[in-house]
């Protein structure tokens, strides 16, 4: 587009902005004096140094600052104000779910801030838009600037498991179309703050929360998440978008539409993308440069020599560059397995203990230990003729042990989701965790792993879980070899061959236990001495692990 727009064009797009106020003072009244005002800020504090720059910030946009002067003193806040946002971004992010309230109180501090400091921007961005010739020279800036902050607001959002609000994608979408008025969408833009490369340019600032929020909201863990974010920088200048589909696309693009209050998508058909706000991002080029790296890496080449960073690992850099492929490249974004509505209940417990009790019926206890009945359990035979099982009644509350009450919001043959509502008593949830969980009118117990979790707008936590094959078995085992009869029982879950669905016996262990041919001993039905064969999964607090009877 080029870069010369008329003026009453662009006046059609308007930013909320605060009317400016006479009694409204900073403590800096231009760049210089910022400089000298960050030297003082207390950085070894990072939250003392976030609430002071949130206080002055909250200051700049109604203070009447003339633009370049108001661009320099952005641009002098804008290193620590990353750094303190980086170090408050530690407390709440890929946490399990809900927040703990000092967490939840860290999110809110950080999320307060980007939206002042991108508020301060949009001021810049609409004195751009008027034709403000105090903006010339830097209209590009401002707006990679003001992209900028609002990718970060999206993505500390997502990684701190809040769903994101419409109002925030609209934003982001309403800043990209200021800087395709103004014209300078691939201007190039120098960034200090990106390590490798430099310099940048809008709409690669603009590609990168589409694509890194791109499907489920949880299909990346927190190393993996940070390896992509750090490539991403590097790999998104090679996005081209477009407001109409690429002549000849190497991979589907991926689509945005710029009235929607959503990210970036793939329609199920043609006509799903048609719309005069509809911009198409090709990534053909990002899908080759992905495709050379994996190749690179095969050939011997290390992760560091490619960008992908100094302590980027073999062959965790590789699966992940492979994921990433698939994910975006190939179009596969969306579910495998068509889902459908449900409106049942499901009963949900978590921890391997818990689990095993449910499955069981009862509680654990070591196999094959006698066991001495107390006066009290001898007296009860004497007047009942049996043990009264009242404590075995009470294990649950004794030991903490709960049934969490779940709404089933849909289905798939792979799995479903579920919503617990705001404030009801449960765990604390992650991606990775091993659940049982019981549908209403379910005789049994499925095994499923939690594959994302996100806190909805009303407080309710949704998360989506993948279904383990096979109906599960509580069993025991033990380590077995010269000290076998010192080892205790510990539980674990079996879960049997499912030959419809291709999968093989598997044993569910607490995480840390799987080591190739080890040999236990499995207090079954019948007893069996089994060896493991292959690591099938890793979650957060489990293991499932193939193996053979000897």
């Amino acid at each position: 587009m080029a870069r010369g727009i008329r003026a009453e064009q662009a006046m059609n797009l308007q930013f909320q902005l605060p009317v400016l106020s006479g009694d409204v003072h900073p403590a800096f009244a231009d760049a210089k004096a910022c400089a000298e005002w960050v030297e003082a800020l207390p950085l070894t504090n990072p939250a003392t140094a976030q609430a002071q720059l949130r206080a002055q910030i909250n200051l700049l946009p109604s203070a009447g600052f003339k633009p370049a002067v108001l661009f320099e003193i952005l641009e002098q806040l804008r290193t620590p104000l990353l750094f303190v946002q980086t170090e408050a971004a530690r407390k709440f992010t890929f946490r399990p779910l809900p927040l703990a309230d000092f967490e939840a109180g860290a999110y809110a501090a950080a999320i307060d801030l980007w939206r002042a400091f991108g508020l301060c921007w949009q001021v810049c961005v609409q004195s751009a838009l008027d034709a403000d010739s105090g903006q010339k020279g830097f209209a590009a800036a401002v707006c990679q600037r003001a992209l900028d902050v609002q990718a970060r607001l999206l993505l500390d959002t997502a990684h701190a498991g809040s769903e994101l609000p419409g109002a925030d994608w609209l934003l982001l979408h309403k800043l990209y179309r200021a800087a395709e008025q103004i014209g300078v969408v691939s201007e190039k833009v120098k960034d200090a703050q990106l390590r490798d490369i430099g310099a940048t340019n809008c709409s690669a600032t603009y590609a990168r929360p589409v694509l890194l929020l791109l499907g489920a909201p949880g299909d990346w863990g927190a190393r993996p998440s940070q390896l992509v974010a750090l490539w991403m920088e590097r790999l998104a200048v090679k996005i081209v978008i477009g407001a109409g589909p690429p002549a000849n696309p190497g991979k589907p693009p991926v689509l945005v539409d710029l009235a929607a209050a959503r990210g970036g998508f793939r329609p199920d058909t043609p006509a799903g993308a048609a719309g005069a706000e509809v911009r198409y991002l090709d990534i053909s080029d990002l899908s080759v440069s992905l495709k050379n790296r994996i190749n690179l890496l095969r050939r011997g080449q290390s992760p560091a020599s490619l960008g992908l960073g100094e302590d980027s690992t073999m062959p965790a850099a590789e699966q992940l560059l492979i994921a990433l492929h698939k994910h975006w490249g190939d179009g596969r974004a969306g579910r495998g397995q068509a889902r459908r509505a449900a409106s049942g209940r499901a009963l949900v417990a978590c921890g391997f203990d818990a689990m095993h009790y449910y499955i069981s019926g009862k509680p654990f206890k070591q196999p094959g230990q006698p066991t001495e009945l107390s006066s009290r359990q001898r007296q009860e035979i004497a007047t009942f003729g049996r043990v009264s099982t009242r404590d075995e009644d009470q294990h649950s509350l004794i030991h903490g042990f709960a049934l969490e009450d779940w709404a089933v919001h849909d289905e798939s043959v792979a799995g479903l989701r579920l919503v617990r509502a705001a404030g009801a008593n449960g765990a604390r949830l992650s991606a990775g965790q091993l659940l049982a969980i019981r549908p209403s009118g379910a005789r049994s117990f499925i095994m499923g792993v939690v594959r994302w979790a996100q806190v909805q707008g009303n407080g309710d936590l949704m998360i989506g879980v993948k279904a383990l094959p096979g109906v599960p078995t509580a069993v025991a085992v033990r380590a077995t070899g010269l000290n076998a009869a010192a080892e205790k029982y510990q539980p674990a879950l079996l879960l049997p061959a499912v030959q419809a669905l291709q999968s093989t016996a598997c044993v569910l262990l607490p995480a840390g236990c799987f080591k190739a041919d080890r040999v236990l001993d499995m207090h079954a039905e019948p007893p069996a001495v089994i060896k493991l064969l292959s690591l099938e999964e890793r979650g957060a607090d489990f293991e499932r692990c193939a193996f053979g009877v000897t």
